[in-house]
């Protein structure tokens, strides 16, 4: 069976739906999406890392795989949605290496590698729930043909909204209009 990776998960790709879909999350814009193989026998586009390969997807958000030029997975796509990334730039508001230049793309590429490299996650995670942590770790530890867990994620998560934060899944939310 084959699976997609999308390769440039960042907040610019996320959309709420609309009236009776508003509680639903859409993930946009797949025109850096590969397929994926489960199965290493069909695979025949994996693809080593290997040096002056460029980055697939937003420096920012980008796995340090992804800014390793290796072929990327749905782990890759975990960790730039929980970790250093997405939700984790969601909770702070920004990131260590968010305002590094660079006199052309590639070194400001190479020094947002390197920052992320150098900065622990324990560090990045720094003020927000344990969880985030946890889930970032265990998605970094999958291997590249190594499923996730997504339901244990989601438990994680749900379990730390309702008993820590007393969220309730109501499908209300800070912006809907009553």
């Amino acid at each position: 069976p084959q699976s997609i990776v999308h390769r440039d998960i960042k907040p610019e790709n996320f959309l709420m739906g609309l009236g009776e879909k508003a509680h639903i999350v859409h993930l946009v814009d797949y025109g850096l999406a590969v397929e994926y193989y489960r199965n290493p026998v069909q695979c025949k586009n994996h693809v080593p890392a290997k040096p002056g390969r460029g980055l697939t997807g937003t420096a920012r958000y980008a796995s340090i795989n992804a800014h390793q030029g290796v072929s990327q997975a749905p782990r890759d796509d975990m960790e730039a949605l929980m970790h250093r990334h997405t939700l984790i730039y969601f909770l702070k508001g920004s990131l260590p290496w968010q305002s590094i230049q660079g006199k052309v793309d590639k070194q400001r590429t190479d020094r947002i590698l390197e920052c992320k490299m150098s900065t622990p996650i324990e560090l990045v995670c720094e003020d927000i729930p344990a969880e985030f942590l946890e889930c970032l770790k265990y998605c970094r530890n999958r291997g590249y043909y190594e499923e996730a867990n997504y339901w244990k994620i989601r438990r994680t998560f749900c379990k730390l909204f309702t008993e820590t934060n007393n969220f309730v899944f109501d499908y209300k939310y800070d912006w809907t209009i009553n």
